[in-house]
């Protein structure tokens, strides 16, 4: 299933992930042919969804670049497309084309945040963004979205099934913020894994706890080896 593969790639180490496809062209291709299949597993708009590719694909490139001290400024490029395009999805126009329309918002939110945290936590120990003020007022602003929505969906059962690798971009950024939302973090996915009858969310968590207690930030140093959560 090429969201377990997508998903999985984010928490793997940007050297070692699964190739699935040759250009982001042929990606974002892939995406829109089979996004009618993904959807019913994953709530992630497809829009944000190309992107979380084209992160992986941008993050194994820097990887590489990185090993053979070959730097492209062509990355950073890349970088400010992929964060520009999420930052001008609207989740409003897109949460219109829903019943619910309240609870695709909260969706919406959910993921758009996610995504933008991850481009930005994943890229910008690779040398591709530069940690500026401006980046980190953005990462903090959009880690408080993040945090808020999650708050809401994870009271609503037919919406928090879908909130595993939401929780865990909020876990990585969590390394910026207190005990308490580590704390509350860590619950809501115990609480998922009775929710959803798997292991997975426990798995998840200690991989958190061993992250927060190192005190190094980075995404790679979160995923320091290649983990399938299920999703």
């Amino acid at each position: 299933m090429i969201s377990i593969v997508s998903l999985s790639n984010t928490c793997s180490p940007s050297w070692d992930q699964v190739d699935i496809s040759n250009t982001a062209e042929e990606m974002t291709e892939d995406i829109t042919d089979v996004y009618s299949l993904i959807f019913p597993y994953t709530l992630c708009p497809r829009e944000l969804f190309t992107e979380i590719l084209r992160t992986n694909q941008l993050r194994a490139k820097a990887s590489a670049a990185i090993q053979l001290c070959d730097f492209n400024l062509e990355h950073a490029f890349e970088a400010y497309d992929v964060l520009g395009r999420i930052d001008a999805f609207s989740v409003e126009d897109w949460a219109r084309a829903g019943t619910f329309c309240t609870e695709w918002l909260t969706v919406g939110l959910v993921y758009k945040s996610a995504v933008a945290l991850y481009a930005t936590l994943s890229l910008c120990l690779l040398m591709v963004l530069p940690t500026t003020p401006s980046l980190l007022e953005s990462q903090t602003a959009y880690g408080d979205v993040l945090l808020s929505n999650l708050g809401t969906a994870l009271k609503v059962p037919r919406m928090a099934k879908f909130m595993v690798w939401p929780l865990i971009v909020a876990g990585v950024e969590a390394m910026h913020r207190g005990e308490g939302t580590r704390n509350w973090i860590e619950a809501s996915l115990e609480d998922l894994s009775r929710t959803l009858g798997t292991s997975c969310p426990l798995k998840v968590c200690s991989v958190l706890r061993r992250y927060w207690e190192s005190g190094i930030a980075g995404w790679d140093e979160c995923f320091d080896r290649s983990y399938v959560f299920a999703i």
